[in-house]
């Protein structure tokens, strides 16, 4: 890819974290530049265990209140991602093989009426309290069985982990008005800024399209307006 699509994809990614609004040009941004044929961005809240907000763009077209409610609470990779190193990539249909998915309710109720037929996914980051996972989408039908270009997705996760690590430090340090309308108003010189967002590609480690995005209630994040990558 052109430096100048990596670079509008990653400033993409850093507007939204600061701005939740900007989630589905962050989410369709980086799946384009993947060649994905879709996004989604899930933050966990570990003392509970649930997924506290989903955001998406592209191919699927399940119901975000349902994922929320009960095929969160029953998706067989969500654990996988959870447990591997922050970064490590993990494809569904390599965790799970096809006679585990062809019994598998999230799998035949969920995900394929929905669009979607196999998952790369990610923990990018985690705190005490929270974590979050991405995942590139590969939708049914699509005879390409590598529908990503493993050396874009490579490129970009150190700015995906580097933007998750923010997201979580804002909710974990408890900004209650730290974000107003795309502002960090509250953060001290020398902190994060957009227009000073670091080189993160030199950090180690570290049917018709559409995008949504839902949260359930989560004690942690009632007095703050968390940002969703």
């Amino acid at each position: 890819m052109p430096s100048a699509t990596y670079d509008k994809t990653v400033a993409s990614i850093f507007d939204a974290v600061l701005d939740e609004q900007l989630t589905p040009v962050a989410l369709k941004a980086a799946a384009e530049y993947v060649g994905a044929a879709g996004a989604a961005y899930l933050l966990v809240n570990k003392l509970t265990s649930q997924v506290s907000s989903l955001a998406r763009w592209g191919c699927s077209n399940g119901s975000v209140r349902d994922y929320l409610t009960h095929y969160g609470k029953i998706d067989p990779f969500r654990p996988i991602q959870e447990k591997a190193a922050s970064g490590s990539l993990a494809r569904l249909t390599e965790r799970l093989p096809q006679s585990v998915l062809r019994r598998d309710e999230w799998y035949n109720d969920y995900a394929l009426p929905a669009g979607v037929c196999d998952i790369l996914g990610a923990k990018l980051h985690e705190s005490p309290s929270h974590l979050v996972i991405v995942g590139l989408y590969r939708t049914v039908g699509d005879a390409n069985p590598e529908s990503w270009d493993m050396a874009s997705v490579q490129a970009l996760m150190p700015s995906l982990r580097s933007a998750a690590s923010l997201h979580l430090g804002l909710i974990d340090i408890g900004y209650q008005s730290a974000i107003v309308r795309g502002r960090l108003d509250h953060l001290t010189a020398g902190d994060f800024h957009p227009s000073k967002r670091p080189d993160c590609r030199d950090e180690p480690g570290g049917g018709a399209h559409s995008a949504h995005w839902g949260r359930i209630d989560d004690p942690q994040r009632a007095n703050l307006r968390a940002p969703q990558l």
